[in-house]
């Protein structure tokens, strides 16, 4: 069963908002992205090239350090809504926790929803993109991960 999804204490009708899963709880809380200096996922615990992503980072200690102070993990609101799995996988190693959006239209800057898509903001705006994490690119798609980070000023 579906639990009703619960708006945060301080959530605000008409701002950004995800929704967090824990194991009995959807819980919508609002984020501000407006300035932020990161990286946000899109990503999904269905696919396999977001697994590989986050199996690959989590190899590399200052990857995997940088994308757990500096990321957001977003899954579209079109995901299969399995909440006790997303629930798992957050509670795991993975460097990049996941949430569902409320709406795509809340978050203009992603102009793709396919995953996995890295978006590395700075102040706000998106100066670097890299969609896709085939396994054998191992080496490859880290090179790109510690552009994006040096690209906003995060390494």
């Amino acid at each position: 069963m579906i639990p009703v999804i619960q708006n945060s204490k301080s959530f605000k009708l008409g701002e950004v908002s995800v929704i967090m899963a824990t194991s009995d709880q959807l819980i919508r809380k609002q984020v501000d992205v407006s300035q932020k200096t990161g990286v946000i996922m899109v990503g999904s615990t269905g696919c396999f090239f977001s697994r590989f992503a986050m199996e690959h980072i989590s190899e590399d200690e200052m990857l995997s350090r940088s994308f757990k102070d500096h990321s957001l993990g977003l899954m579209g609101s079109w995901d299969i809504l399995s909440h006790p799995a997303i629930a798992e996988y957050n509670a795991g190693p993975a460097p990049v926790k996941l949430q569902y959006v409320w709406s795509e239209a809340e978050w203009p800057q992603i102009n793709y929803w396919g995953t996995p898509t890295f978006y590395f903001l700075k102040d706000g705006e998106v100066v670097y993109r890299h969609t896709g994490w085939r396994k054998d690119d191992r080496l490859q798609n880290l090179e790109k991960m510690r552009t994006g980070f040096e690209l906003i000023g995060l390494r």
